[in-house]
């Protein structure tokens, strides 16, 4: 089933066939990241009632970890704005 339903995507759809196929490279997944642009991220981190994805954006890099920090854009972001650098540090492995 699984074969056939990619058969139909790429008749109906070959530009998005061929660019979800693409983006098997982690090369391209991390240009994505780095664009600046919001992208669908999923995470064991967010709700399941949300199918643990989200859309989000890239804050920067992770300070401790070679991973960037990304946020999520369901929230608005005029509270962490306020917050101090250290306090957003204090929050950065909370989920939403």
């Amino acid at each position: 089933a699984t074969i056939a339903l990619a058969q139909k995507l790429k008749q109906a759809q070959p530009k998005l066939f061929d660019y979800m196929l693409s983006m098997r490279d982690k090369r391209k997944v991390k240009a994505l990241v780095k664009s600046g642009q919001p992208f669908v991220y999923s995470s064991g981190k967010y709700p399941g009632e949300f199918e643990k994805t989200t859309v989000a954006i890239t804050l920067g890099p992770h300070p401790d970890k070679q991973s960037d920090l990304v946020y999520d854009l369901r929230h608005d972001p005029k509270p962490i704005l306020k917050l101090s650098i250290q306090n957003n540090k204090s929050n950065k492995d909370k989920p939403g």
